[in-house]
Parts: structure tokens; C-alpha cells; sequence
């Protein structure tokens, strides 16, 4: 179910006109497996592998080889072996069973990882892995993981959101770091977020924020170097002025 704005017809109920609770799409399929959105642009699987896309198409995103907005969901391709989907603003990133990549849409900042910037109006295959287990799309950014456990990045990088140490944006898939234990993966519009197979984070190590007891330690200390002042002053004669 969609809800919310569809003034390009993300929601898929065949209007423009915003739902502010759960509409079904227009189909009434109750097959749907999984679903993503992209900034106006929407993307579904069905349990038999099928992918199906609607919303906003200006740069192509939806992969059906055009740039009209489709207002109902509509199939891409005839595949049926889609297994994973991703949305960034105007791109969309998609695994297949086989563990190949397929990107597709806007290629402004590189983002589909083809090794250029043109857009791509249909999904379009990136490189000849059959390994590659999770994909993660930010606004004009992606992030990839393979079956082994490296991390991969690609596109806008100008906040150092790819993580390899630099803020030069990457037209093709670029491994972060030597690493092989990365599982999970998720991108925001302009930082990425992982984790280890040991569940540790790629983001800075927290800072510790001290405990009740920690604060009453700092308490008894800042008490004891009162009690030495005054203990001090007194051994020494001092005496305070009662003059204004």
C-alpha cells in the first residue's frame, strides 16, 4: 500500500492525488515481495521474480526505456529472476539471481557505475561479477556488497560518503578499503552506514557517556580539593577581608 504525495503518480493508484492513509495500488496484486522508493520514483517485486516500477521517469529511472511517468505499475522487461532492489533520487540500482548488477536512470555524478556519466533509460548490466549480495542507493551515491564480504562504492562523493578517503567522485565500483567481513549496508543522501559480520560500525567510534557512578566519583574529587583549599588557608593564616 502507497500513501502520502503523487504528483508523479509514485503511488501507483493510476491519480496525481495525494492519499493521507494506506491506498492499495491500482492492480490489486497480492503477489508484491518487496518494494523501494526513490524521490518520485517507485519500484516492486513480486514472488515470482518479476520487477515493476511507476512515479517519475525524467531520467529514466523506472528501466522501461523511456522517459514518460507511468501513473500504474507497470513490468520491466520480461525477467523473472530480479532479487534485490535499491532507490536513490533519480537511479535505481537491482541484483538478479545469477548475482549479476543492473543500474539504471540519472548518471550525473556516476552513480549507475558504468564508467560514465550518461544516463540509461533501461537496466544496463555493470561489469561481468556474478557475485555481488546487496546494494544500498543514496541520493546520488551507491553502495554494493559481494558474496565475499567487500564493501563497494560508487558516484557522488563529495562529503566523502563512499568512504575510500577522499572526496573525488567514482564512475565505476570501487572497492572500500581491504576488508572481507561487511554484511549489511544503507545509504542516506549524502552518508553511507555498515556493518561488520562482528556487528561493529563503519561510522566513528562513540564516545562513552559517563555512568551515575562516574559522575559521583567527579563529585567526591571536586569535593576533596575544596576540603585541601580550606584546610591549606587555614594552616597558613588566612584570614578573608570583611571590607567591600
Amino acid at each position: 500500500m502507497d500513501l502520502s504525495v503523487s504528483q508523479d503518480n509514485e503511488i501507483g493508484d493510476g491519480t496525481t492525488v495525494d492519499k493521507t492513509t494506506p491506498t492499495q495500488e491500482i492492480t490489486g496484486t497480492t503477489s508484491w515481495a518487496t518494494a523501494v522508493t526513490g524521490w518520485y520514483h517507485t519500484l516492486s517485486l513480486k514472488s515470482d521474480g518479476t520487477l515493476w516500477a511507476w512515479g517519475s521517469n525524467s531520467f529514466g529511472q523506472l528501466g522501461d526505456g523511456t522517459t514518460a511517468r507511468k501513473v500504474t505499475p507497470i513490468q520491466i522487461g520480461s525477467e523473472t529472476n530480479w532479487s534485490t532492489i535499491g532507490a536513490g533520487d533519480y537511479h535505481t540500482l537491482a541484483l538478479k539471481s545469477d548475482g549479476t548488477l543492473w543500474t539504471w536512470g540519472e548518471n550525473s555524478s556516476g552513480q549507475l557505475g558504468d564508467g560514465t556519466t550518461v544516463n540509461k533509460t533501461s537496466p544496463t548490466q555493470i561489469g561481468s561479477a556474478t557475485t555481488w549480495s546487496a546494494v544500498a542507493a543514496g541520493d546520488y551515491h551507491s553502495v554494493a556488497l559481494r558474496l565475499d564480504g567487500t564493501l563497494w562504492a560508487w558516484g557522488l562523493n563529495e562529503e566523502g560518503q563512499l568512504g575510500d578517503g577522499t572526496t573525488f567522485d567514482k564512475t565505476i565500483p570501487t572497492q572500500i578499503g581491504s576488508a572481507t567481513t561487511w554484511s549489511a549496508i544503507s545509504a542516506g543522501g549524502d552518508h553511507t552506514i555498515a556493518l561488520k559480520s562482528d556487528a561493529t560500525q563503519s561510522t566513528p567510534t562513540p564516545t562513552p557517556i559517563p555512568t551515575t557512578s562516574d559522575w559521583g566519583l567527579a563529585a567526591l574529587a571536586a569535593a576533596l580539593l575544596v576540603i585541601t583549599a580550606i584546610l591549606l588557608h587555614r594552616a597558613l593564616g588566612y584570614r578573608p577581608s570583611t571590607r567591600l
